[in-house]
């Protein structure tokens, strides 16, 4: 488990991280603290809080009543020009980023823009000013803001974030506004991102929505590749680190470390590792695995016994269950456990869109001998076949930063939540294991894209039940996480 940070410190450092790359010009307006709240999935004081702490540090000037403006400037050169060897030296972790973004965000926007209205977006009338302006210099910003808008309307905690990460990673400011200086290349003169963004935001066609963004991405993805190539030509000598250097931290909405273990135990609970009926580990023998004091331990069970996973006795410990239809009710309507339930919800709809194109990736990486593992794995006590399948991906996946993501949004994943709603039947029976098995039969059967729609079907199978569930229980916010109709 990962070190706890602060809702502000994590914040804050994503949004020192945006202007200090220049994703946010000199002299423009800021976030607001409501759209920080939006953008974040966070508190108006905690949103207040970060804007105080980018004040302090001179990044920003904040008025009362008025929007916060950038005032940080991107440091030059003695010659006017910007600094190359930051740029070069981070090559490899831009260049995986971008590949990243290629990968994921045609299959994003194809399922999020139908659901939004695009004159209703707060940078939709700044787009149609900047397509019929002759001005290029930070155009991709428009674009960035489009993007945004798109993903904070959807209801998903973890989608603009997630985003917002590779962004920071994927240096555009200096792509689009500062290398041309070093290469005489622009990337504008390849990509005209607004025009071709405003033409797919009004399309409601998934597939025709997927094919336009795909068609950019790759087009802006061949342009940053040529860009570096010509700095790394005119810089020989300037170094390049090997290492991948991405992360993304999901943790920004997650709930207290002892709603963190309180997860774990349930997830082990879900995939049979505390068998229902049987005790868990003793207190001290808890803590000391988790690295947590008694305390903490002990409101985690707490958690445990309000949400109907176990029953602690004085004398006996805390005995695994399942929850009952009565104390599932309390809970989802118990504000504490709602936001919980939210980022499980987001956390599924994201995997559900994303694990298609992650299996296109690998699928010619899985061989005859990797499929026999996986079948002698599928008997392995305790593994759902999904897991088995999901890290078989993940062993595969090359590309680091996308596998970040994936990992990040498999932490929120629980397989206890899943199970519960089909406690006292043989899982092997349960839907799930039905489509799980589907999916892998298409991969014995070589049929690639089968097997990518497969998985696909497996997490938004997941997100139906589980969402219709906590709707029915009375958790309506729960209807804005839709379940993706996966594409052929």
């Amino acid at each position: 488990m990962k070190t706890k940070q602060t809702l502000v410190t994590l914040v804050y450092e994503y949004s020192r991280k945006q202007i200090m790359s220049g994703q946010w010009a000199y002299g423009k307006p800021f976030l607001s603290a409501a759209m920080l709240c939006q953008y974040y999935s966070i508190s108006m004081r905690t949103a207040k809080a970060v804007l105080q702490r980018l004040k302090e540090d001179g990044l920003i000037r904040a008025e009362e009543r008025k929007r916060s403006v950038v005032i940080y400037q991107l440091p030059l050169l003695d010659d006017g020009l910007m600094e190359i060897g930051l740029v070069l030296r981070q090559k490899n972790t831009t260049l995986a980023v971008c590949r990243t973004i290629e990968s994921i965000m045609p299959e994003l926007l194809a399922f999020y823009v139908p659901f939004c209205n695009a004159l209703a977006l707060e940078h939709y009338e700044v787009a149609l000013e900047w397509k019929n302006k002759k001005q290029l210099q930070g155009r991709w910003r428009t674009a960035s803001h489009l993007f945004h808008d798109v993903l904070c309307a959807t209801g998903n905690l973890l989608a603009s974030t997630m985003y917002a990460s590779l962004e920071t990673h994927a240096q555009l400011p200096y792509l689009y506004d500062y290398q041309a200086a070093f290469t005489g290349f622009s990337l504008y003169d390849d990509n005209n991102d607004v025009s071709a963004i405003i033409t797919q935001y009004q399309k409601q066609n998934r597939q025709a929505i997927h094919n336009g963004f795909y068609k950019s991405f790759h087009t802006a993805m061949l342009s940053i590749r040529r860009s570096f190539k010509m700095l790394s030509d005119t810089y020989p000598d300037f170094p390049v680190d090997s290492e991948i250097h991405y992360t993304w931290n999901a943790e920004h909405v997650r709930l207290p470390l002892y709603m963190r273990v309180a997860r774990d135990i349930i997830n082990k609970i879900g995939t049979g590792y505390y068998p229902c009926g049987s005790f868990l580990p003793p207190e001290r023998e808890l803590a000391k695995q988790y690295g947590m004091s008694v305390y903490t331990i002990r409101e985690a069970l707490r958690r445990l016994n309000d949400l109907g996973f176990g029953l602690t006795y004085k004398s006996k410990g805390t005995q695994v269950g399942f929850p009952s239809a009565e104390i599932s009710y309390r809970t989802i309507n118990n504000k504490e456990y709602q936001r919980d339930i939210m980022l499980y919800l987001s956390a599924l709809q994201l995997m559900a869109l994303l694990i298609r194109p992650a299996a296109l990736l690998v699928f010619d990486q899985i061989g005859k001998k990797d499929r026999l593992e996986i079948q002698e794995r599928f008997a392995t006590a305790g593994c759902p076949p999904l897991d088995v399948l999901f890290q078989c991906i993940i062993d595969r996946l090359d590309l680091q930063p996308f596998k970040t993501i994936l990992l990040e949004l498999h932490e929120l994943l629980n397989w206890g939540y899943y199970f519960s709603l089909f406690q006292g039947s043989d899982r092997s029976l349960s839907p799930l294991h039905r489509i799980s098995m589907n999916a892998f039969h298409r991969l014995q059967e070589n049929d690639r894209k089968g097997f990518a729609v497969g998985l696909c079907e497996c997490y938004c199978h997941i997100l139906t039940c589980s969402r219709n569930f906590v709707v029915k229980q009375g958790l309506h916010e729960a209807k804005k996480i839709k379940t993706p109709e996966p594409l052929p």
